[in-house]
């Protein structure tokens, strides 16, 4: 367990139980695995090469990640999230910003929650997916396989007869779907 009042804080190839706290500074999280919880006021998050369970919370920085696998948690209040070569279930809210995510392995159900910004999410092509989108515009590609609803404001169906489930709602702003 770390704490600081103000500093930044870098965790590097730790394993097991990682808990770590500041009231102003940074987080940087390198090649890390097990259950990772991580707290910030006002800092931002640099989140790479780690798997396991990874809680990330901040109140206004930007929460960013490469590689991750296992489960992830980010709740931002106010600023951007951003990941890519993403392996792991996603359960992401912002409050103001941008959700930026690169899935390259579905591996559990996505949950992406923007209350005054965008959505952008790549996802693999061709798998097994159950869609409940909505914000004030979503776009996308033509959609395969595709049985449910579909208009300008939401996704409502699966693709390929359903699966994992992603869940996105940009309130006030707007989603982009791509398939790679």
């Amino acid at each position: 367990m770390g704490k600081t009042l103000a500093g930044s804080v870098t965790v590097w190839k730790c394993k097991d139980v990682i808990d770590v706290t500041t009231n102003g500074g940074n987080i940087d999280i390198p090649n890390c695995y097990g259950k990772i919880t991580a707290s910030t006021l006002a800092g931002s998050f640099i989140l790479n090469n780690l798997s396991g369970l990874i809680c990330a919370k901040t109140n206004g920085g930007l929460i960013k990640g490469n590689n991750i696998k296992g489960e992830l948690i980010a709740n931002n209040l106010g600023g951007s999230i951003e990941f890519d070569n993403l392996a792991c279930s996603i359960d992401a809210i912002t409050n103001g910003g941008r959700i930026n995510i690169k899935v390259s392995n579905l591996s559990g159900n996505i949950i992406l929650k923007n209350l005054a910004g965008d959505i952008d999410m790549q996802i693999p092509k061709n798998k097994k997916i159950s869609l409940n989108i909505s914000a004030l515009t979503v776009s996308t590609e033509m959609l395969q396989n595709f049985s449910g609803k579909l208009s300008d404001k939401s996704i409502q169906g699966n693709i390929n007869n359903g699966g994992i489930s992603i869940n996105a709602i940009a309130a006030s702003g707007k989603i982009n779907l791509q398939f790679n």
